[in-house]
């Protein structure tokens, strides 16, 4: 089944956030957060170059599932400023999501805002649930998953040696 996920690409606000879709204007803080090792520590990649940077904000300004999570507008940053992203996906299926807070906006809810906003949308459409993968080594990410009502289902070993959990968020138990 391949699900719409257009309604992600409408610019919502949280208390604190805008959530809005990826635009070129985003490329320097983009790259800052996905070239920090410390944003991907839990992460199967290495810190982007540049131009790898460049090429993959290109794909998620194209890709109805990307949201771009971001500070409110400012003078200085009139479209918000880009502090992370959530994206949704589609594998046989199953809805599939992952979010990234880049390090120096972590630990301030900002993933817990923006999740929660994001999952209105998707509950929302016609799904039964939502996957996520964790790095079994990420308590943060455990925690906002549990709390957000995810379930562990399995702990596996990702493509590269590391054990994630894989979370499952079934619609009909929350409604």
């Amino acid at each position: 089944m391949k699900y719409d996920l257009s309604p992600l690409g409408e610019v919502r606000r949280t208390e604190r956030l805008l959530l809005r879709p990826f635009l070129f204007e985003d490329a320097e803080a983009f790259y800052a957060c996905l070239s920090s090792p410390d944003a991907l520590k839990y992460e199967d990649r290495a810190p982007l170059t540049r131009e790898d940077a460049h090429a993959e904000l290109q794909a998620r300004i194209e890709d109805m599932g990307s949201v771009a999570v971001c500070l409110p507008p400012t003078p200085d940053a009139p479209f918000g400023r880009l502090i992370g992203f959530i994206s949704v996906y589609e594998i046989d299926g199953c809805i599939f999501w992952g979010y990234m807070i880049c390090a120096d906006e972590q630990k301030k809810g900002y993933a817990r805002e923006a999740c929660r906003a994001v999952m209105d949308v998707l509950l929302s459409l016609d799904i039964s649930g939502i996957f996520a993968l964790s790095d079994k080594e990420n308590k943060p990410s455990a925690a906002l998953l549990s709390d957000l009502g995810f379930t562990l289902c399995e702990v596996t070993e990702s493509g590269v040696g590391r054990e994630v959990g894989l979370y499952l968020y079934k619609k009909e138990t929350a409604e």
